[in-house]
């Protein structure tokens, strides 16, 4: 790490104790500073707090307040939940109209990690009907006991896209671990464009089909 560069962090209760420790041994507070990479005025803090109290540890209810309360936690969790290709920059101007008070952009992304909401690039896929659902789902039960030389007699092939310039249009989407294709996390892919070229390739248990590339679109 640079040596100009100093985190802006609080100390833990060990290395308050190590610092008390260089401090008593006669090392400056610059030096103390350089050797855990943070501020002069840091050291300087934790070293008033032991001069002052005997103790290394922060007072209870020190630093910065928490602006939201629980309601408007749950406010941002479940606009999220609804619409989950929300933006964080649409989340604050919705919380800016409903509660009247100044919140960060950043503020609103660090509530949404607490309840394990992440913003990930969707996955895509063609839109399912709930008939379409229906049908995949009894194929499915129809063959979860099937063995393996039922299985040999099945060929799987799939067909991908791959674009030749541009973007492909991908978009973050609110989800939590385990969402990555969970119906309302999933960006519709309706029929191609331009600028692209299709491959299209099959396997079974023993063999492969050669990959089919297809002239571009």
């Amino acid at each position: 790490m640079n040596p100009k560069v100093r985190q802006s962090r609080n100390l833990t209760p060990e290395e308050c104790a190590a610092v008390i420790a260089l401090f008593e041994e006669g090392l400056s507070q610059v030096q103390i500073a350089e050797r855990f990479q943070v501020g002069q005025s840091t050291i300087s803090l934790a070293i008033r707090r032991f001069q002052d109290t005997g103790n290394n540890q922060r007072r209870p209810g020190q630093g910065r307040g928490r602006i939201t309360d629980a309601h408007q936690d749950r406010f941002l969790r479940l606009q999220t939940l609804r619409e989950r290709f929300v933006t964080a920059t649409l989340l604050h101007q919705n919380y800016i109209r409903r509660y009247n008070q100044q919140i960060s952009s950043d503020t609103i992304r660090r509530r949404l990690r607490e309840d394990n909401l992440r913003p990930r690039m969707a996955a895509t896929g063609p839109p399912l009907s709930p008939e379409h659902r229906r049908v995949r789902l009894a194929f499915a039960r129809e063959h979860v006991n099937w063995e393996n030389h039922q299985w040999s007699n099945v060929l799987f092939t799939d067909e991908s896209r791959f674009c030749l310039s541009g973007k492909d249009r991908r978009i973050p989407v609110y989800r939590r671990p385990g969402e990555r294709f969970a119906q309302c996390c999933i960006q519709p892919k309706h029929a191609y464009g331009g600028g692209s070229v299709m491959v299209w390739g099959g396997i079974n248990m023993e063999a492969r089909t050669e990959l089919v590339i297809g002239r571009p679109l």
